[in-house]
């Protein structure tokens, strides 16, 4: 393959990361190799490390621009003047919809080889997009210290990414279980009527 210097510095970077979020939506985190990236994007491997300090700071990059869709996603499920718990049902099925339609860029977030520099960036985008649920469970009950409200968000955060992990939507899954959709939504009226009793 002939090198290439078509490219400025963040153009390079910007390419490699959407290939990067190609070969994991296809084929899973293990797909990444500089290799792959390399035949993607047309350099060779090598100018990989001439723009990231490793293959695992690639994965990190394109698992970063994940958590930026999913908050994009759960922003625009946001219907404006809609009540609280009817906002609250919307962030649940767009999170499941999410997950469902990018189930190996989703896998990739919890199987990320990061130093703790990169973790507590990872943790930073996480915190923002469930920032959106505390704000919808703040409406459903004002009065709730945010210590109390914060563990309803990680009940509610855990909960949908157990149920999204644990049940399959494939219909040739051997296990028949509902929904991941109908779950959730379960999940998320029982704590709807939980805060009915706190207010």
């Amino acid at each position: 393959m002939a090198r290439r210097k078509d490219h400025t510095p963040d153009e390079f970077r910007a390419l490699a990361i959407d290939a990067a979020i190609g070969l994991i939506g296809a084929n899973g985190l293990a797909a990444l190799s500089a290799r792959a990236l390399g035949q993607a994007i047309g350099y060779v491997p090598g100018t990989l490390y001439n723009h990231f300090d490793n293959l695992e700071a690639v994965a990190f990059a394109a698992s970063l621009h994940t958590l930026d869709r999913l908050d994009a996603a759960l922003n625009a499920s946001i219907v404006e003047d809609a009540s609280a718990a009817t906002t609250l049902r919307a962030l649940g099925d767009a999170y499941v919809r999410f997950v469902s339609d990018n189930p190996k860029l989703w896998d990739a977030l919890f199987q990320l080889d990061m130093t703790e520099a990169q973790r507590d960036q990872l943790r930073g985008r996480a915190e923002r997009t469930m920032a959106l649920v505390g704000n919808v469970l703040g409406q459903l009950a004002p009065t709730l210290p945010d210590a109390e409200k914060q563990r309803y968000v990680l009940l509610l955060w855990s909960g949908m990414q157990g149920i999204c992990a644990v049940i399959s939507d494939d219909p040739d899954s051997p296990i028949r279980t509902p929904p991941r959709t109908e779950l959730v939504q379960l999940l998320v009226d029982t704590l709807i009527a939980r805060f009915a009793t706190l207010n």
